[in-house]
């Protein structure tokens, strides 16, 4: 095999590793656990809700997610930035500033 056949096989399956990844992330997923500056708060953001075809959905707020490495991209989020994969998937973290205050949301997978 060619070093350019090896090379565009491993392309093909990375991207396509990455895609079945994401993929395997569909499904809900609820606040579970809220930091504001050092202190904890009540959960009160809305439930993020990620779909096998690529798309999400947090209330008002829809668009596309893409996973790069331990990294979840939510394409119309404005504030948080990417999001922290942790546990196989299971919890979504996302930690941003905010007001001037650090904000640490995580998210946890409900079940099937």
């Amino acid at each position: 095999m060619t070093k350019r056949v090896l090379f565009l096989f491993l392309i093909f399956l990375f991207s396509g590793s990455q895609q079945l990844f994401a993929g395997s992330l569909s499904g809900n997923y609820r606040c579970w656990h809220f930091n504001v500056g050092g202190r904890g708060g009540r959960c009160t953001n809305p439930a993020l809700q990620l779909s096998p075809n690529g798309h999400y959905k947090m209330s008002s707020e829809q668009g596309t997610y893409s996973v790069k490495g331990d990294q979840i991209i939510l394409s119309e989020s404005k504030q948080r930035g990417p999001g922290k994969l942790l546990e196989n998937g299971q919890q979504i973290q996302f930690e941003y500033e905010y007001n001037g205050l650090h904000h640490t949301v995580t998210y946890l997978r409900q079940g099937d």
